[in-house]
């Protein structure tokens, strides 16, 4: 298994490193937006933005009602001008649904269902009984019925007749904020609708929300090209908008906003889009193509984007829409009439008439029009063409023409542009993730930090691929191998001697052999020398004899190691080497005593090479048992007296025979070799020599730390 996971990484790391090195390379050959953007216009199930675009549109639909507050004054004369008190918001959450009908390669044909769920949310409207607020408004049905009347009969007696019918009609009506808007009706309208096609109910929100039929087919794919991504092909299988052909005869006039080829449908809009670019969307509750105009940069929740308003101020509307029932219509408003129930003379402006000429202070008090709450505007982000934010605001307006012949009540309302609600569909939070997506998609800089993540992701599995290389390199091509060389100095077979140990302490061979110990494979045998890895101090190898070594018979013949119970040498040829390959610990039991035995003998020799010692103890001398080794074969062996300097100087690790070693060395500098033996002294004294000759710059380094005040060259000096 553990070998399965090594592969595996190696695989793993490979590909990863390949494969960001590849994206890295192509990466300036490519646009990363435009590729993301034509995967963007296939409008695939899997896009980020399709559950929120299902579910649109989406947020809350806020209404305001106005208040007539001197109705009577106003009636009785008192009053020259209408007081408007403003009633809201009366808040609805909207929740709309795209159903997808057919889709082409380079098509999509989908229902729109604006106001699939609508809910009332008290506490986010201006109180939570709102809908129980009884106030005053003008008898829009009245007003409606009489301003179309009075274009269609010019005559005094069809006036006349008109004020006979409708005499049991107020001007005003008093009725709850619910009833204007979902409820109203007036029993002369629920007759004449039996006998005409007219709506009875003239409920604002009733007659807004209710279902309109919208089938929308429209491009997607790059076929028609990226910058024509959702334009409109039909509109309900038509190229122009049907309700305003109603009653109109010969042809209309091309810049008559009812045609709705290549417009949208201000669901989602092409990406790249320009300060230039031109756009417009389809306005179903208005029956026009309403084109949005870029004032200038602004940011929602930190996504910078275009801001379009929908109307600007003191725009001319088209010819077509520049009058409402036979009257002009001030700047600023266009006309609805073909679009809204029973025909009514009605136009769209801002609200509070803010951008219009229309000087409603003639009329009205309490208005107070100001762009920060009446201006309509769309805030698209460019790069994507998703829209960020959006306050889509106008006002409903019964446009009265001259009512002289009419009740002296309708005459007062003689050319007024009448408000009677006003509307404002403020666009929800987008998803999180769309919007993170968004704020990378935008950003300036998000090739280039895309291709600095590939880099480091390469570097990064690169580094690792290198290391897991290096171990297995190690494993196949670097098995740590240790060679012990025996020397035999004075004689071909030498013998093994056991004398008893202390209690406690394991028995230590005797001998005039020179044990060296050493990583090179290839030693000359010319020139013995006594080397150590101090890397494999704590894990010794396991031995593979050599063909010519001939073992004692000993429990495992496999380890080169003497028999403690029968004191016979393992190793026999003069230059015997024996290769020690890593193994487990559990299974060098019976050599760790003579590997620990080697060691110590270094560190015996390293005392002696800098202070003539041997080894600390409570005993008159310091043991002999080391008095054979070659001096001359450590001097030459510069490895082994510079892993001790270190250790020594503290620049260095030490071995646990080291740590030993620099706890002895200041008692045996002290001491001046008291407990030496005479071998011992004779080879200090070589050592010494030898290194203030060829190695006085250690030397001194040594004495420094370990004769600071000069007392042992004081000592030394005189003796010399």
């Amino acid at each position: 298994m553990a070998k399965f996971c090594f592969w595996f990484k190696i695989v793993s790391l490979s590909l990863v490193c390949a494969l960001n090195i590849y994206l890295f390379v192509i990466s300036f050959g490519i646009n990363y937006k435009y590729e993301l953007a034509k995967v963007h216009v296939q409008f695939s199930e899997s896009m980020p933005t399709m559950d929120s675009w299902i579910n649109s549109p989406f947020g809350k639909l806020k209404s305001y009602l106005f208040n007539v507050t001197n109705a009577e004054e106003f009636l009785s004369g008192r009053d020259k001008k209408l007081r408007l008190e403003q009633i809201g918001p009366i808040v609805y959450n909207i929740v709309g649904y795209n159903d997808i009908l057919n889709r082409t390669e380079d098509s999509v044909t989908f229902r729109k269902h604006r106001y699939r769920h609508v809910e009332f949310l008290p506490d986010e409207s201006v109180s939570p009984d709102i809908l129980n607020k009884t106030i005053v408004q003008f008898n829009s049905v009245l007003i409606g019925a009489a301003a179309k009347f009075a274009q269609t009969t010019k005559n005094m007696f069809g006036r006349m007749g008109f004020n006979a019918v409708t005499l049991g009609e107020q001007l005003f009506m008093p009725g709850s904020v619910y009833y204007f808007l979902w409820e109203f009706t007036r029993p002369s309208l629920e007759m004449f609708s039996k006998l005409l096609p007219l709506a009875s109910n003239c409920g604002t929100l009733y007659n807004a929300l209710k279902e309109k039929d919208e089938v929308y087919t429209v491009n997607i794919g790059t076929k028609h090209g990226v910058e024509n991504f959702f334009r409109i092909q039909s509109y309900n299988d038509k190229l122009q908008i049907q309700e305003q052909l109603k009653h109109r005869s010969g042809p209309i006039d091309e810049s008559c906003p009812i045609n709705v080829k290549d417009t949208l449908d201000n669901s989602l809009f092409p990406p790249f889009i320009t300060k230039e670019t031109p756009l417009s969307i389809m306005a179903s509750e208005s029956c026009r193509v309403l084109p949005l105009h870029y004032q200038r940069d602004d940011e929602h929740e930190g996504i910078k984007g275009y801001r379009y308003v929908l109307l600007r101020p003191n725009e001319k509307a088209p010819d077509c829409l520049a009058t409402t029932n036979g009257v002009e219509l001030p700047l600023g408003m266009f006309d609805v009439g073909k679009c809204v129930i029973n025909d009514a003379p009605a136009a769209f402006s801002a609200p509070h008439f803010y951008g219009s000429s229309y000087n409603w202070s003639e009329h009205f008090e309490g208005l107070n029009p100001n762009a920060e709450e009446h201006e309509g505007f769309i805030l698209l982000e460019p790069t994507s063409g998703i829209p960020i934010y959006e306050k889509y605001r106008f006002q409903s307006v019964t446009v009265m023409p001259n009512m002289n012949g009419f009740h002296r009540n309708l005459m007062k309302l003689s050319h007024m542009m009448v408000p009677t609600f006003w509307y404002e569909f403020e666009m929800g939070q987008l998803p999180l993730y769309v919007r993170i997506l968004m704020r990378l998609y935008s950003s300036p800089y998000f090739q280039t930090t895309l291709m600095a993540l590939e880099l480091l992701c390469a570097l990064g599995s690169l580094y690792g691929l290198i290391r897991l290389l290096r171990k297995l390199c190690q494993k196949i091509c670097a098995t740590p191998v240790v060679q012990l060389e025996t020397i035999l100095n004075a004689h071909p077979h030498p013998q093994l001697t056991t004398s008893p140990a202390p209690q406690g302490e394991s028995l230590k061979p005797k001998s005039d052999l020179n044990t060296n110990l050493y990583p090179n494979p290839n030693p000359n045998p010319s020139a013995p020398e006594l080397e150590t890895d101090l890397s494999s101090h704590s894990q010794p190898e396991k031995p593979e004899t050599h063909p010519n070594s001939q073992l004692d018979e000993s429990k495992d013949a496999k380890y080169c190691c003497a028999n403690s119970s029968q004191s016979k040498l393992c190793c026999r040829t003069h230059h015997t080497k024996i290769q020690y390959n890593s193994i487990q610990q559990e299974q060098l039991n019976n050599c760790n005593n003579n590997w620990s035995k080697m060691k110590a003998s270094l560190a015996i020799l390293i005392v002696c090479v800098f202070a003539g010692l041997a080894a600390a103890g409570p005993q008159k001398e310091y043991t002999n048992k080391f008095d054979n080794i070659n001096v001359d074969d450590v001097l030459g062996n510069r490895r082994i007296l510079g892993n001790y300097l270190k250790c020594l100087m503290e620049t260095g690790p030490c071995t646990p025979e080291g740590r030993e070693l620099k706890r002895l060395l200041p008692d045996a500098l002290e001491s001046e070799c008291a407990k030496c033996t005479d071998v011992q002294r004779r080879n200090s004294n070589k050592v010494i020599n030898y290194l203030r000759t060829h190695n006085a710059e250690d030397w001194e380094k040594l004495l420094k730390k370990y004769d600071s005040k000069g007392i042992y060259r004081a000592k030394y000096g005189k003796k010399n």
